[in-house]
């Protein structure tokens, strides 16, 4: 969402946590990452209407209604 590289992100907060030994700290890169995909997820289930709703959302619920794509009965 910063427009930062999770790499760099991630190196920063090994400064942040131990300055001196940063090859100490222990490596949760691969941790982060799998926790900004789930925000995108929970993101995107927000803004369609799933955020508060118990039900998950079924295939293709997600998707946005693309009117340049040929819809048969709607623009073919």
């Amino acid at each position: 969402e910063c427009g930062t590289a999770a790499m760099n992100y991630f190196s920063k907060l090994k400064r942040i946590t131990s300055n001196v030994f940063p090859h100490l700290v222990p490596d949760w890169y691969r941790e982060l990452l799998q926790v900004a995909r789930i925000w995108r997820v929970l993101k995107l289930l927000k803004w369609n209407g799933f955020g508060h709703d118990q039900r998950a959302g079924g295939p293709g619920e997600l998707v946005l209604f693309c009117p340049a794509c040929p819809q048969k009965g709607v623009n073919l």
